[in-house]
């Protein structure tokens, strides 16, 4: 029954558009390419593998993987994430779906496997699902949104002017795309900010890219239809002090996601956090003059930072529970119920 992609890459295309449409109805649905930089381009060094499922000659459901973990790491950790149709479940979908992808990434060395569990109409089922696989809850995080009309520009004003008393000599750096040259290096410093964040009970270890990852990184994402637009806040004697990233796809300019941002520990203690955040809502709204919503996502347990968000006017959209275990268990588990 299930196919691999790219064979069936109009099926994934199809439920990927279903799904954004059910979870959020007022977004404009993710295009084409889109949905081939989420689910076919991984990032260098990882992994991505996509199973579709057909009954009835039509596209009924489809599971995703992407390997989180760095080569070398005796645990190596895959993201799990899929869909059943509605009118296509009780009829096995899941059950033959997970089954196989769990024994491709067996093979692929992977040892665990994390599922997030959204707070909406399917959560029950899910939560039986992830139990049944003997996964078990990791990390609480809340998906956030704010209107962009909402954001309050005097506010956003006070923040960039608040850096001057408390950083005095603090100096931000703009650009769309990859680093330049010139900063690059402390681009890739500051990015190794994000580290040190709260992971709660997730059973995984965070790692550095170099300075040329980070750019391939860049470079592949601006390939696939990413608009990139990151600041960077360095310190007096030019030192990588903090970073915020923030991007949204060509086929999909009205949503934007804020992505990491981070300050390096010993600099900490300035509200560079804030400033970060107002001058990069500053720098894409320029820029983008269609955007009506930005998204970001945090750990419950980063009080710091959803402070901040909360402050600048993001308000809770969804809130996800992290699920983790052995892929061992998980396969013993599957295997002994059959189809589910």
């Amino acid at each position: 029954m299930p196919n691999e992609t790219p064979e069936a890459f109009d099926a994934v295309v199809e439920l990927y558009q279903a799904n954004t449409t059910q979870r959020d109805p007022t977004d404009p649905r993710p295009g084409p390419l889109e949905t081939a930089a989420l689910f076919l381009q991984p990032e260098p060094g990882h992994q991505k593998v996509v199973l579709v499922a057909r009954l009835d000659g039509k596209p009924a459901g489809m599971v995703s993987a992407f390997t989180l973990s760095q080569s070398g790491d005796p645990n190596q950790v895959a993201a799990l994430w899929g869909l059943v149709k509605p009118e296509f479940r009780r009829r096995g979908v899941a059950g033959s779906l997970l089954v196989q992808l769990l024994a491709r990434l067996k093979e692929m060395g992977q040892t665990s496997i994390l599922i997030e569990v959204l707070d909406d109409i399917e959560r029950e089922a899910a939560v039986g699902l992830v139990s049944k696989l003997g996964l078990t809850p990791r990390i609480e995080e809340r998906y956030s949104r704010v209107l962009v009309p909402s954001v309050d520009n005097e506010l956003m004003a006070s923040w960039i002017d608040q850096a001057a008393q408390l950083a005095p000599g603090y100096r931000i750096e703009q650009w769309t795309g990859p680093a330049p040259d010139h900063l690059a290096a402390q681009w890739a410093t500051a990015k190794a900010s994000m580290q040190d964040g709260p992971l709660d009970d997730l059973d995984y270890t965070p790692f550095t890219r170099s300075i040329d990852e980070e750019r391939r990184v860049d470079e592949l994402s601006e390939a696939w239809g990413y608009r990139l637009f990151r600041t960077l806040v360095l310190a007096p004697d030019g030192e990588a002090a903090g970073m915020s990233a923030i991007h949204f796809h060509t086929e999909r300019p009205q949503v934007v996601t804020q992505g990491d941002t981070g300050v390096v520990a010993h600099h900490r203690g300035r509200r560079l956090g804030r400033w970060l955040k107002a001058a990069s809502f500053r720098f894409v709204v320029a820029s983008n003059p269609e955007m009506r919503v930005i998204e970001t996502c945090n750990a419950e347990s980063n009080r710091w930072m959803l402070d901040v968000n909360v402050a600048m006017g993001f308000r809770a959209h969804h809130a996800a529970t992290a699920y983790q275990g052995p892929i061992n268990n998980a396969l013993a588990a599957i295997g002994s119920q059959g189809r589910q």
